[in-house]
């Protein structure tokens, strides 16, 4: 690929705000995408670079489309790129990969990963593009993130993009997904219960606490783990679950003894009651589960 023609720029990218000072990102909803672009005109043509998505989550995949248009009637060698000024650009992605259009063109990240630069000849009247894979890092600080680039096109150069793209990374988030079975008993009067808390992530959970509801025709409780306790006077049995890996699930199993010739339903409801970090979803945090004493003496669940 030739020489470039444009002048070398010292970009001025990303100045990075922290939610304490801007947002309160943990009470900031995720969305399936949040589109930006940001666009500049010189004399030479213009440059649009965007974002697929810019509130995020630690784990996500973004891609950046450098898009670099000629108005001239030769070709012109297109540079554009975003740096770091205050942070690093590694503080918030990787670099999974990019490509571009033109073979003569390349890609890549500049200073050990402080700037993204895409370069490619353009044709006359023509446009190329340059497409980054960005990943945002499993350690990136909740906040919000001005992004700023630089072009250089052929002779001319700016750093006047508009609008300012702002790039969110939300808190961590746990979903947390409740789940209660139970099983009766013949002649017992006793219901085995089983609490299934589920990490839906995308973060591990650091710790949760479940209470469980239990019928108002308990009497007693047996077999309750260490990491339960249970209230006699209110009937609730409160479930520590300790730390959850996204994708996993923990089970606290203990039985209900029903008051002998209790008659009717029998409901108990299990309730995410706290978790860390935050979870997003409240629709998953419950869970109830009734069963039948029939005859006093027969329970079905």
């Amino acid at each position: 690929m030739r020489s470039p023609t444009s002048r070398r720029f010292v970009g001025r990218t990303v100045v990075a705000v922290l939610a304490a000072a801007t947002l309160a990102t943990s009470t900031l909803p995720a969305s399936a995408s949040d589109p930006a672009s940001t666009s500049v005109t010189v004399a030479t043509g213009s440059a649009t670079f965007s974002f697929s998505d810019t509130v995020v989550s630690q784990g996500d995949d973004v891609s950046l489309t450098m898009e670099y248009t000629n108005s001239t009637n030769a070709t012109i060698y297109a540079s554009g790129g975003l740096y770091a000024y205050t942070d690093e650009l590694t503080a918030i992605f990787d670099l999974n990969s990019c490509t571009v259009d033109d073979p003569s063109g390349d890609c890549d990240s500049l200073l050990d990963g402080i700037a993204l630069r895409g370069r490619t000849d353009v044709p006359p009247s023509g446009t190329e593009t340059v497409e980054f894979d960005l990943q945002v890092r499993s350690d990136a600080a909740p906040g919000t993130y001005e992004i700023e680039p630089d072009v250089g096109l052929g002779t001319s150069f700016s750093s006047n993009f508009t609008p300012v793209i702002t790039i969110t990374v939300l808190e961590p988030a746990a979903d947390l997904d409740v789940g209660l079975s139970a099983t009766g008993s013949l002649l017992t009067s006793q219901i085995s219960y089983t609490l299934k808390v589920s990490n839906d992530g995308p973060a591990a959970a650091t710790a949760s606490t479940v209470d469980v509801a239990l019928p108002a025709q308990t009497g007693s409780v047996s077999g309750l783990p260490a990491t339960c306790t249970y209230s006699s006077a209110t009937d609730v049995v409160t479930c520590e679950t300790g730390a959850i890996a996204s994708g996993d699930t923990v089970t606290r199993n203990f039985k209900a003894n029903v008051v002998l010739l209790s008659h009717g339903s029998l409901t108990a409801t299990a309730s995410r009651v706290s978790s860390s970090p935050s979870d997003p979803n409240a629709a998953n945090d419950t869970a109830t589960k009734t069963c039948q004493n029939l005859l006093g003496v027969v329970i079905t669940c």
